[in-house]
C-alpha cells in the first residue's frame, strides 16, 4: 500500500485539485492520501482574499477532507529570517523523513502533469531510502483552470462553474465566500 503526500496552498480548491486527489483516493493501492495545507492567505487587490479556513471549507464541501482515505493537516509554522511562515513541502519532507522507516506503506509524493519536477527533487533526496517510491502523475489535464483565475471569478461576481466539480453547486461555494 502507498501513503500519497500533497502539498499545496489550495486558495482556492477548483477543479484541477479535485481531480488531482480523486486520482489518488481512487487508486486501489494508496490507502492514505495527506494532505498538507499552507496558511498563507492569497489575495486578489485589497478587497478579496481566501483563507485557509475557505479553502478548509470547499475542499470539505467537495468531499475530500471527509473522505476515509484522507488525512489533512494544515503546515507546521516555522521561524525564519522574514519571521513566522508555513511551508507544506518542507512538511511532506519532514513527514516522509520522520515516517519512511516506522510505516509499512510505501510513501510517494503526489504530482500533477503541471509539476512533475517536485517529484523529481523528492526522489532525488529520497534516492537511498527504499520505501519512498515515484507513483505515476495523477493525470494530463484537459482544462487548464487556475487558483488565480478561480480568485478573480470570485472576486468580480463572475461564473464559477468552469472551477469546480460537477457535483457542487455555484451557491454553495459563494456561500463560503459571503
Amino acid at each position: 500500500m502507498i501513503t500519497v503526500l500533497i502539498p499545496g496552498g489550495f486558495k482556492p480548491p477548483h477543479v484541477g485539485h479535485y481531480k488531482f486527489f480523486m486520482h489518488y483516493i481512487n487508486n486501489p493501492q494508496v490507502s492514505e492520501v495527506r494532505i498538507f495545507c499552507g496558511e498563507r492567505q492569497r489575495k486578489l487587490g485589497d478587497d478579496f482574499s481566501v483563507s485557509i479556513e475557505q479553502a478548509e471549507a470547499i475542499l470539505r464541501l467537495y468531499g475530500i477532507l471527509d473522505h476515509p482515505k484522507v488525512t489533512y493537516q494544515r503546515a507546521s509554522t516555522r521561524k525564519g529570517s522574514k519571521g513566522h511562515y508555513t511551508n507544506p513541502f518542507a512538511d511532506v519532507y519532514d513527514w516522509a523523513e520522520d515516517n519512511c522507516e516506522k510505516t509499512k506503506n510505501k510513501i510517494s509524493l503526489g504530482v500533477s502533469s503541471k509539476d512533475t519536477g517536485y517529484q523529481t527533487g523528492f526522489m532525488k533526496y529520497f534516492k537511498s531510502t527504499p520505501n519512498i517510491i515515484k507513483i505515476p502523475q495523477a493525470y494530463e489535464q484537459e482544462e487548464f483552470v487556475s487558483a488565480t483565475e478561480f480568485r478573480e471569478a470570485l472576486a468580480t461576481g463572475n461564473p464559477i462553474s468552469v472551477f469546480i466539480p460537477d457535483h457542487v453547486e455555484e451557491s454553495e461555494v459563494i456561500r463560503i465566500f459571503s
